[in-house]
């Protein structure tokens, strides 16, 4: 249980950093929100609001823990989500990209700038 613990507030700390992030860009009247559900541990990075006359409601990054891994189910930004929880020390081992069919997934790598 430590380890999911601990996977839940290393998520949790990465998600916020991208919601705080992401906030000074927005225009006035879109607002850009983290959800968390502590039974499902699903988190979700959403813009809601209104653009002059134009209705904002996009998911930008979803994201749960199923079977001790964190499973990325959807990244809308250009943020690497994966590298980013492997910096704060969730494991490799520990990370999917539930955007990638089950077919095509390889073991995560490190990208290298």
């Amino acid at each position: 249980m430590a380890a999911v613990t601990s996977q839940i507030e290393l998520v949790r700390q990465v998600l916020e950093s991208y919601a705080a992030s992401a906030r000074p860009s927005r225009p006035d009247g879109v607002e850009t929100l983290l959800y968390y559900d502590p039974v499902l541990q699903a988190w979700q990075l959403r813009r809601l609001g209104w653009n002059k006359d134009r209705r904002v409601n996009s998911s930008l990054i979803q994201a749960r823990i199923k079977h001790g891994k964190v499973i990325i189910e959807e990244n809308n930004t250009e943020w690497n989500v994966a590298d980013d929880l492997w910096k704060a020390g969730i494991p490799l081992e520990e990370i999917e990209l539930g955007f990638v069919p089950p077919a095509l997934r390889r073991p995560l790598v490190l990208q290298v700038a």
